[in-house]
């Protein structure tokens, strides 16, 4: 948990997630360093995992591939299963990887998470295909979905109660990823 609270106080402020479009946060410049570090530390990452992946998984398909770094906060892809399974994978900037499951649930939220056991191609995924190129820690659900208080748009000067953008928590995985 130290690492999480290193990297929401060095990283983020509640002007990055309420004043992102207007003046911003000045703690953004610190993301796109953080990015940079992250493409420098690890070249051909990108490269990397979809050689694999496509070595080691050749009857799955990868679509959707986002490799916006600076403007995802890491790299993420979609991975279809068959006709009807689709998952979203994540390697965040601040090495953690993070996935969920799409489909009628709210994309992105704590009920399409997926933790490491919940499954078995994920896992595969993580142990055959990320893990061997970059160094992640795969955040548990309990974590991800944890609520930064301080950050939450209710709390900020200048919330209209009528407003109800402004309600909408903001969570730790929100800080590790774009979604």
């Amino acid at each position: 948990m130290e690492k999480i609270k290193n990297i929401i106080n060095n990283y983020f402020d509640r002007d990055f997630f309420w004043k992102h479009y207007e003046n911003g946060s000045p703690k953004l410049i610190n993301i796109y360093k953080r990015s940079d570090k992250f493409e420098q530390e690890n070249p051909d990452l990108v490269n990397r995992i979809l050689d694999k992946f496509h070595s080691d998984f050749p009857q799955y398909q990868i679509k959707r591939f986002r490799p916006f770094i600076k403007e995802d906060r890491g790299i993420n892809f979609e991975v279809r299963i068959g006709a009807s399974e689709v998952y979203v994978i994540w390697v965040s900037i601040f090495n953690f990887f993070l996935a969920w499951k799409l489909g009628n649930e709210i994309p992105f939220s704590s009920k399409t998470y997926i933790e490491q056991g919940e499954s078995n191609i994920i896992d595969c995924i993580y142990t055959m295909v990320v893990i061997p190129f970059i160094d992640v820690e795969w955040l548990p659900r309990e974590i991800a979905y944890k609520e930064i208080e301080e950050f939450n748009g209710a709390n900020y000067s200048g919330y209209l109660e009528d407003d109800e953008i402004f309600d909408e928590p903001i969570f730790i995985v929100d800080t590790l990823a774009r979604t």
